[in-house]
């Protein structure tokens, strides 16, 4: 993992740990919807489709809910 160094000497966390963190954030979100159905969708490069199917099975195997899953959509303009 690469770390970039702020001004005041200490490091930035990993672009990693905040794109899980918005994924759960995501599917807290989601969660809220009348229906038990959760939509998880990711970019076109392999580290985006891995960590929204790792998310999708984490989902499907902790709670009762129906994952939809929405992978390799394109650029982010599409995701968002």
């Amino acid at each position: 993992m690469r770390f970039v160094k702020l001004r005041s000497g200490r490091e930035k966390k990993p672009v990693i740990r905040r794109t899980l963190i918005g994924f759960a954030l995501l599917a807290l979100v989601s969660c809220s919807r009348s229906d038990s159905v959760i939509v998880v969708g990711s970019k076109n490069f392999t580290e985006s489709v891995l960590l929204g199917e790792l998310l999708a099975q984490q989902i499907e195997h902790r709670t009762d809910l129906r994952v939809e899953r929405r992978l390799n959509l394109g650029g982010t303009f599409l995701c968002h």
